[in-house]
């Protein structure tokens, strides 16, 4: 009995709140998408959507920085910050924590599509046309190495620790000593 009694007094004391209120009520509605385009249509907040129409989970993107350059190519970590490799005027940029951006070199070519960082903030960068690999270092560029090539699509450390640099179908080593 008791029991029963303390069921109704919380239920009223439940209610309490929503006395002399009129309940409001609204219809349901169902409505389907069922293909990519009307999904893209749509303003994706959280979620992405692939070339088959599933809907995913997407990932936290967040505004850091804005650049001037109108085409980023290349992008790459750099102690706390950023590497930026970009377009029509070769530049490498790079972008501190806070978002500030300030231009480390430009490059004679007018794209850099490839970006390396060494551990000691050393940064390698490829350049198109006439592809070439910078070194930036203590605040100077410099050419590194040009295998006389057109494109240099991407710069990486081997197994032992000699720099890569891969043109348009082939793989050179840049033999130059990192030492200089």
């Amino acid at each position: 009995m008791k029991r029963g009694i303390l069921w109704a007094v919380a239920g009223t004391l439940a209610l309490a709140p929503t006395a002399g209120r009129m309940a409001v009520a609204t219809e349901t509605k169902i409505f389907r998408l069922q293909s990519p385009g009307a999904f893209a249509e749509g303003t994706f907040e959280g979620v992405s959507l692939d070339a088959e129409g599933r809907l995913r989970l997407g990932e936290r993107i967040e505004k850091l920085a804005a650049i001037e350059e109108p085409f980023l190519f290349a992008l790459t970590r750099r102690g706390d910050g950023l590497v930026a490799g970009t377009g029509n005027s070769g530049k490498v940029l790079s972008i501190d924590e806070r978002g500030a951006v300030a231009e480390l070199f430009t490059t004679v070519e007018p794209e850099v599509f490839a970006l390396w960082v060494d551990a000691d903030g050393t940064v390698f960068a490829g350049s198109s046309p006439q592809g070439k690999v910078y070194r930036w270092h203590g605040g100077k560029a410099e050419v590194f190495f040009d295998p006389q090539e057109t494109y240099i699509w991407a710069i990486a450390r081997g197994g032992n620790g000699e720099l890569k640099a891969d043109g348009r179908a082939h793989l050179f080593d840049c033999q130059i000593s990192l030492h200089n």
